[in-house]
């Protein structure tokens, strides 16, 4: 990729998107940790920070105010990665580089609640009572969301200008969108795809630049912490406990 690709994608990706519902500002997530660094553990996008409640003659909503300034920052997913990968894979925060693919908070669809409604509905009533419009983007599904991460204009150079700075050793991407972005895998059934090669051995991808980073993909901790037993949770402890620790401790210490 050209120099002068690499050094404009802070023009394509403006640090400050406009509002968020009352009051907050949709920002641009920024990496965490340092750089260069030994490992690199990769999200998909940012999360929320803080939600306030919205009073209406039909209940509460709930609604976004506050994003992750820098990625796994302040948020309950930041919780949720120090309990399932920091602490059982021994990595101190001061050794890990943290990024999302995607640099923007996105409104889940997922319907929560007595009512089943989503964050993005109560977002899109926002808009509809105040007639506003926000830049704010509804979180498509995993097969789309790939593609978003690699369409999204200046994202591929911001991927790359980080990457060649943190230079890890290891990095590991969490969830089965993250690893099909990291496999190249494209079209329907590509998450389907990333979710097979969960916990397989390191693989060398180019997805984050021209040279091959060694890459193992691992399961959201969101998903590994409503997974009360068995499933990903014990293939995850167990890779934790044998295989995982080896090759973080490889990278740490600064062995092939």
């Amino acid at each position: 990729m050209p120099e002068a690709a690499t050094q404009n994608w802070e023009a394509l990706l403006p640090a400050d998107k406009g509002p968020l519902p009352l009051g907050g500002r949709l920002v641009r997530t920024d990496p965490r940790g340092p750089v260069p660094a030994p490992i690199a553990i990769v999200g998909l996008y940012p999360a929320l920070t803080r939600m306030a409640n919205w009073e209406r003659a039909d209940g509460v909503r709930k609604l976004p105010v506050e994003v992750e300034r820098q990625s796994f920052e302040g948020s309950a997913s930041a919780r949720e990665l120090k309990e399932q990968y920091f602490t059982p894979l021994g990595i101190a925060g001061d050794r890990a580089f943290l990024i999302d693919l995607y640099p923007y908070y996105l409104a889940n669809a997922a319907a929560t609640g007595e009512r089943g409604r989503s964050m993005w509905d109560n977002v899109m009533t926002w808009q509809e009572e105040k007639k506003s419009c926000l830049d704010l983007r509804c979180r498509p599904a995993p097969d789309e969301m790939i593609d978003w991460c690699r369409e999204l204009e200046g994202n591929e150079a911001r991927l790359a200008y980080w990457f060649s700075r943190c230079q890890p050793r290891l990095m590991l991407t969490l969830g089965a969108e993250a690893a099909a972005f990291a496999r190249g895998f494209r079209g329907d059934g590509a998450a389907r795809r990333g979710q097979e090669q969960l916990y397989q051995e390191p693989f060398a991808s180019t997805a984050f630049g021209p040279a091959p980073l060694a890459v193992v993909h691992c399961a959201h901790p969101g998903v590994l912490m409503r997974t009360k037993k068995g499933g990903w949770r014990k293939t995850h402890a167990d890779w934790c406990a044998g295989r995982g620790r080896e090759l973080v401790r490889a990278a740490l210490d600064g062995r092939p």
